[in-house]
C-alpha cells in the first residue's frame, strides 16, 4: 500500500493555482430591530462601491454616522454610499422619518459607466410633531417636501422614489411613483406606493419595473370582482397610464411588469405575469426583474399557492394565447418561475422546476425559490441561481431527484444551485448545472439582490451552508452538520465547483447578501445577527444586525478560467485523521470504469468472487469527511456490476469491494458534476 499526503489529493481536484488572493478589508454598521441590511451595490472602474442598505437605531461605519441627528425614533431608513477601495466611507445620503413611518430600500442598478440609479418606498410622516430626514436634507413641513402631498393627507403620503445619483453623489434625477385604484365611477379609491418593486433599464433608457400587485382591497372589492375598473400609474403626481380596465383575469398578487420611456415621461406597456389559476389562491412571495443587453426581459418570481394538502393539480397561466403555463402538483406551496419578455412586453418562455416527485404518503412539502439571473454574452448563456427546499417529510432513501420541465434530471434536495441555459431556439436548452458543495444543505435566504456573477468562464455564488462546505483545495470542515456558515461557491460554466471559501458564523439568522464583481476584486455583502464572521485575518463582531461588507481581490479574476480534468490516481491516497480506510490498487482481478465518472460506473470482475448479499454485491462508500455507507453493486451481466451514483454530489469517494474470502479492495471515485445536453 502506497500513502501520500491527503492534501495532494484535494489540490489536484482544482485548477486554482497560487496567485494573488487576499481580503483586503472587512468592514460595515449595525442596526437594532430589524433594520440592518445591505440590499445592493454597484461598482465602476475605479473599485468604488456604492451601496443601498437599511438602518435603524445609530448606527455609523466606522467614524461616518449615517444620520447624523439626534431623534428618539427608530423606524427603518435608507442610506445610500459611495465606499473607496479601502473601505472609507466618502460620501453617504441618508433617508429617514419620524412617526413609526418606514423607508426600505429595494433595488439599485448602474446606469452606464457614470451614474446609478436606486428604487427606495417612502412613507412620508405628517407635519405634526415629526420630521423626514430626506437625503441629508431636514423637512419639516409639507411646503419643503420635494413633491407636494396633493391631499395634504394627516396619515402622511406614500411614494416608491426613483433616485439617481452622479459617482460624485449629486442627485441628478429624482421622480416618485405610484398607484391608485378606480372604482366603478372612475374615481381614486387611493394612492399607494410600489410593493416589492424591482427595477432596470435598456440601452435605450427605459424603464423596466416589476410590482407585487395589492389589486384588492379588501374580500369585497376586487379587480377580479368587477368592482374596481382597473389601475392608474402616477409619476410625480402626473398620471401617466391607465391599464387593466377590467378587459382581463388575474390572480390576487400576481406580479405587474411596467415599461416606461425614459424620465418617466409616458407609460409605454403594462402586462401582469400571470393571467389566471384554478382557484385564484396564489400569493407573490418575491419578483425580481433584470434586463439583457438586447432588450429581453427577465422576471423572476415564488408563487404561493394556498391549500397545503390539496389532491389535485392547480394551474397558473402566463400567457393564454401562446400557452405558456405551469402546474402546481398536490402539496406544492411555494414554486420558482423564469419568465422571459420582449421589450414589448410579450412573453418568449418560462423555465421552473417539476417538483410533481413527492412522497404521497407523507404529504411532503416542496418549496423552490429563484433568487437572480446574469448573462454572458460571449457564450449565449443564461445562469439562473435557486434554492429548493424539498422538505422534512421526504422520503430521505429514494427521493432526491428535481426534474426540469424538460425531464432533465437534477440530484438536488434542500440545496442551493446555478443552472446554466443556451439560448439556442424559441427556448432555453438546460446545458449543466452546479451544487453548493455542502455537508447537509444550503440556501440563498437573505434581503439582498445580484447574489450571482459571471466572468471568464466562473460563477461567483454566496450562499449559506450547514456542515461542512466541501471545495476543492479548500474544505472547510466543521464539527457539526447543524453548524451554520457562509461560503462563496466558484463554478465554471459546465457546473464544475472549482473554488471558493468559507467564513464561518454561528446564528441561523445571518444571511449572505450580494455580490458584486470588478475586474480582480470581489465585494461579498452578509448580514450578521449577533454574531462573528472571519475573512481570512479580519474578523467582524456583529450587534444586533451588522450590514457587512468584505473585499477579496483575485488577480486570477483577469484571465478566463480553463478547467483542467482532475487525474485519476489511485496511488495518491492517506488515511490519517480522518477515517478513510486504507487503499490496496486493484489488481487485475477487477476493473472499474469510467473514472472520474458523472452518473454510475461499471465493476468488471475478471477473477474470484464477490461478496453477495440479498441477490446482490455488497460494497462500502467513504467521503472525505470519513462519512460511510453501505451501497449495493447491482449485477449488470456476467461478472460485471453497476454502481449508480447520480444523486450524490461532485467529490471524491472511496469504494471499497470485499470478496468472498474476506479480502477488501479500496479504489478512489471522482464524481464530476454532471451535463447534459441535447
Amino acid at each position: 500500500m502506497k500513502k501520500v499526503t491527503l492534501i495532494l489529493a484535494l489540490l489536484a481536484l482544482t485548477a486554482f493555482t497560487v496567485r494573488a488572493q487576499h481580503f483586503d478589508w472587512a468592514k460595515g454598521y449595525s442596526s437594532t430591530g430589524e433594520g440592518g441590511f445591505i440590499k445592493g451595490t454597484v461598482t465602476d472602474s475605479a473599485g468604488n462601491l456604492y451601496i443601498l442598505g437599511a438602518f435603524s437605531g445609530f448606527p455609523s461605519w466606522g467614524d461616518t454616522t449615517l444620520m447624523p441627528i439626534s431623534h428618539d425614533l427608530m423606524p427603518i431608513g435608507t442610506v445610500i454610499a459611495k465606499i473607496s477601495p479601502d473601505g472609507e466611507m466618502l460620501w453617504r445620503k441618508a433617508l429617514h422619518t419620524g412617526n413609526y413611518a418606514y423607508n426600505i430600500p429595494y433595488d439599485i442598478k448602474p446606469l452606464g459607466d457614470t451614474a446609478f440609479a436606486c428604487m427606495v418606498n417612502v412613507e412620508l410622516s405628517t407635519p405634526y410633531n415629526y420630521y423626514c430626514y430626506y437625503l441629508d436634507t431636514m423637512l419639516h413641513g409639507w411646503s419643503d417636501y420635494p413633491i407636494a402631498n396633493e391631499d395634504q393627507s394627516p396619515l402622511g403620503a406614500l411614494f416608491t422614489a426613483y433616485l439617481v445619483f452622479d459617482f460624485s453623489g449629486n442627485l441628478l434625477e429624482h421622480h416618485f411613483l405610484q398607484v391608485s385604484y378606480i372604482d366603478s365611477t372612475g374615481s381614486d379609491i387611493f394612492k399607494y406606493y410600489l410593493l416589492n418593486p424591482s427595477f432596470d433599464l435598456d440601452v435605450e433608457g427605459n424603464i423596466y419595473i416589476s410590482r407585487q400587485a395589492e389589486d384588492r382591497v379588501d374580500d369585497e372589492t376586487s379587480v377580479e370582482a368587477g368592482t374596481l375598473m382597473g389601475v392608474r400609474l402616477w409619476v410625480d403626481h402626473r398620471c401617466v397610464g391607465t391599464v387593466y380596465e377590467n378587459t382581463g383575469y388575474h390572480p390576487h398578487w400576481s406580479p405587474q411588469v411596467l415599461k416606461f420611456a425614459p424620465h418617466f415621461d409616458t407609460l409605454l406597456a403594462a402586462r401582469y405575469l400571470f393571467d389566471r389559476n384554478d382557484n385564484d389562491m396564489c400569493d407573490i412571495t418575491s419578483t425580481y426583474t433584470k434586463v439583457d443587453r438586447d432588450a429581453k426581459v427577465y422576471c423572476l418570481s415564488t408563487i404561493y399557492i394556498e391549500g397545503l394538502g390539496r389532491d389535485s393539480i392547480e394551474t397558473i397561466v402566463v400567457d393564454s394565447i401562446q400557452g405558456l403555463e405551469f402546474s402546481y402538483p398536490p402539496a406544492v406551496t411555494e414554486k420558482g418561475v423564469m419568465i422571459r419578455f420582449d421589450s414589448d412586453l410579450t412573453p418568449d418562455w418560462l423555465v421552473t422546476l417539476d417538483d410533481s416527485i413527492i412522497n404521497p404518503n407523507l404529504n411532503a412539502h416542496s418549496l423552490s425559490f429563484f433568487h437572480d439571473v446574469a448573462f454572458d454574452y460571449d457564450s449565449n448563456l443564461i445562469f439562473l441561481s435557486l434554492t429548493s427546499i424539498r422538505g422534512f417529510f421526504c422520503d430521505t432513501l429514494n427521493f432526491y431527484s428535481i426534474p426540469m420541465v424538460d425531464g432533465t434530471p437534477i440530484p438536488m434536495r434542500n440545496s442551493s444551485a446555478v443552472l446554466v441555459f443556451e439560448q439556442t431556439g424559441s427556448m432555453p436548452v438546460l446545458r449543466s448545472y452546479g451544487i453548493v458543495p455542502a455537508a447537509s444543505q444550503s440556501d440563498i435566504s437573505g434581503y439582498s439582490i445580484g447574489n450571482l456573477v459571471c466572468k471568464g468562464n466562473r460563477i461567483f455564488l454566496q450562499s449559506r451552508h450547514y456542515g461542512d462546505l466541501r471545495i476543492p483545495g479548500n474544505e472547510f470542515l466543521g464539527n457539526s452538520i447543524y453548524s451554520v456558515g457562509h461560503g462563496l461557491t466558484v463554478f465554471d460554466y459546465a457546473g464544475h465547483v472549482v473554488g471558493g471559501m468559507p467564513y464561518r458564523t454561528i446564528s441561523p439568522n445571518s444571511k449572505p447578501g450580494s455580490i458584486a464583481l470588478r475586474d480582480s476584486i470581489l465585494y461579498l455583502g452578509m448580514l450578521l445577527a449577533d454574531d462573528n464572521a472571519t475573512f481570512g485575518d479580519i474578523t467582524l463582531h456583529g450587534d444586533a444586525n451588522f450590514s457587512a461588507i468584505a473585499r477579496y481581490v483575485d488577480t486570477a479574476f483577469m484571465t478566463t478560467y480553463v478547467y483542467v480534468e482532475p487525474p485519476v490516481d489511485t496511488t495518491v491516497i492517506d488515511t490519517s485523521n480522518v477515517g478513510i480506510p486504507e487503499l490496496s490498487i486493484l489488481n487485475s482481478q477487477f476493473s472499474i470504469y469510467p473514472n472520474p465518472f458523472r452518473q454510475r460506473v461499471t465493476i468488471q470482475v475478471e477473477s474470484g468472487e464477490l461478496k453477495i448479499e440479498s441477490g446482490v454485491a455488497t460494497a462500502w462508500l467513504t467521503d472525505m469527511s470519513g462519512r460511510r455507507e453501505q451501497v449495493r453493486l447491482v449485477p449488470d451481466g456476467p461478472g460485471r456490476y453497476s454502481l449508480d451514483l447520480v444523486d450524490y454530489h461532485q467529490a471524491i469517494y472511496f469504494l471499497t469491494i470485499i470478496t468472498t474470502t474476506g479480502d477488501s479492495h479500496t479504489v478512489k471515485l471522482v464524481k464530476q458534476s454532471s451535463t447534459f445536453l441535447r
